[in-house]
């Protein structure tokens, strides 16, 4: 498994980012929810974007690493803050909160400014889409820190038809 940055020379150069990223066939791909910068009790990091982004970037790496993957199988960050000006003022400590995340890695990636998010005080959002090796076995669903074995099962423990599972 690998993956690789697409920089066409016909496109400005990226700054942080890729333009797009290919990965091999084969291995799974880990879909990570919008992850706010509330830490595990469910508060917030703090009232500013950066104390938030620095947060949800760590949460986003937890959910990887229950998946078996690093910042460095990102394929896409969707990245959605309340405020560019709050955003463009914190760009120091975010840009190396990022770097930290992510290393030389440059995922495809989108910055998006919304007007609001729907849990109070939150400012930033990050969503991850990333491609990590093969795993065999049973699927693990995880609620909550609390890890279920369900052999090939789907959502509420329903078989999915046969042939639908391809290993």
């Amino acid at each position: 498994m690998s993956n690789r940055t697409l920089n066409p020379p016909e496109l400005a150069p990226p700054k942080g980012y890729s333009h797009g990223v290919v990965t091999d066939p084969g291995g799974r791909v880990v879909v990570v929810s919008g992850q706010m910068g509330w830490d595990s009790a469910g508060k917030m990091a703090g009232d500013d974007t950066a104390s938030q982004f620095k947060q949800a970037l760590k949460n986003v790496g937890t959910v990887l690493r229950a998946a078996g993957g690093t910042p460095e199988t990102i394929l896409r960050l969707n990245i959605y803050v309340t405020s560019k000006e709050e955003y463009l003022r914190g760009i120091e400590s975010i840009g190396r909160e990022y770097r930290a995340f992510v290393g030389k890695h440059s995922p495809a990636m989108t910055l998006v400014v919304v007007k609001d998010l729907l849990e109070p005080g939150a400012k930033v959002i990050i969503e991850a889409t990333a491609h990590v090796g093969e795993k065999g076995g049973a699927t693990e669903f995880v609620r909550h820190g609390q890890g279920t074995q369900m052999p090939d099962a789907g959502p509420r423990g329903m078989r999915p038809p046969p042939g639908a599972i391809r290993r």
